[in-house]
């Protein structure tokens, strides 16, 4: 019985979490095309988990001028699964490559998740303000350009403390690693813009 109601929480997480998706953001695979003429940009971020286990990243994109966010999605292909036995996996990836709309975007939400083997507990971390649906001053946003392929660095996060903790690092020959098993991407060298503070 605990499995089972255990299984059907994190199905409820995971069924929110592909609501909120949206439209826009597009996870690619190593054969999706993109050249420096896409009407898109390809943005790549790392994702490194230092401890706990964590749930989706959400990001949003917003208009700079009001600071706006007009909707949230979820960073793609990062989500949470369940075995046969309802017991959640931390499937957090190292790396992850995405096309979406040109653009300004913030780094919405960290989802901790924790509670061993009893009932989830999940613990959200917002990095804007939740009431407003506005950017902060210290909110980590990052811009996205057409026909640009982006490398924003990674996130290190440790999801065993709440809020969770994020710091910005970066590994260029591991993303070059990643990167080189793109075979349908053609445009240029990858720019390194990395995420920074809304208001520096």
């Amino acid at each position: 019985m605990v499995k089972q109601s255990r299984f059907w929480q994190v199905a409820l997480i995971c069924l929110v979490a592909v609501m909120l998706a949206g439209c826009g953001n597009r996870s690619m695979n190593k054969s999706t095309p993109f050249t420096a003429a896409d009407p898109e940009g390809m943005i790549v971020v790392g994702v490194v988990r230092t401890a706990g286990h964590g749930g989706p990243i959400m990001i949003g994109r917003f208009d700079p001028a009001t600071g706006k966010i007009s909707g949230l999605t979820m960073l793609p292909g990062n989500t949470l699964k369940v075995n046969a036995d309802g017991m959640m996996l931390n499937v957090t990836e190292r790396f992850y490559a995405f096309r979406t709309p040109p653009g300004e975007y913030a780094i919405a939400q960290f989802q901790s998740v924790g509670g061993g083997f009893g009932p989830p507990t999940i613990n959200n971390t917002w990095l804007i303000d939740r009431e407003t649906m506005t950017v902060r001053n210290n909110t980590p946003i990052f811009t996205a350009k057409p026909g640009e392929l982006t490398y924003i660095g990674d996130l290190i996060i440790n999801y065993a403390q709440f809020p969770a903790g994020v710091t910005i690092g970066a590994d260029p020959a591991a993303m070059q690693k990643f990167l080189g098993e793109f075979s349908g991407v053609n445009a240029g060298a990858p720019k390194f813009a990395p995420v920074r503070s809304n208001k520096p």
